[in-house]
């Protein structure tokens, strides 16, 4: 119930206070869900004051508990690539192909425009 309050909310940009008490709730009350720790990081890195290194330090946590989540590695590339951390954005992309199915995976980082200083790179 709380990730379809987060989907409706976020779809409407409420990121400070809606987005990310409702995912702070998620991760508290279910820390085994990966999808609230990922949907907080988003909300982080949109809300006032989170920005790009809150919600990458976010998810440095969430891969210890979730060493196999692809999806947690391929946000770390786009915050890395947008804090210009050019080689740890690539470390994790490449770690996200090796957990997932690289061939989707790719073709995903070929159309988020986060990950476009990596795109020449994407093959």
């Amino acid at each position: 119930m709380l990730e379809l309050r987060w989907l409706i909310y976020s779809h409407h940009e409420q990121w400070e206070d809606t987005c990310l008490d409702i995912t702070s709730a998620i991760v508290k009350m279910a820390p085994d869900r990966v999808t609230g720790w990922i949907h907080k990081a988003i909300s982080l890195r949109r809300a006032n004051g989170g920005g790009f290194e809150n919600a990458k330090a976010l998810l440095l946590e969430a891969a210890k508990l979730f060493p196999t989540e692809w999806a947690i590695h391929y946000n770390l590339a786009c915050y890395s690539a947008q804090l210009g951390q050019l080689d740890a954005a690539q470390e994790h992309l490449n770690k996200s192909y090796e957990l997932g199915d690289a061939q989707k995976i790719k073709l995903m980082a070929l159309d988020d425009e986060d990950l476009k200083p990596l795109w020449q790179g994407v093959t």
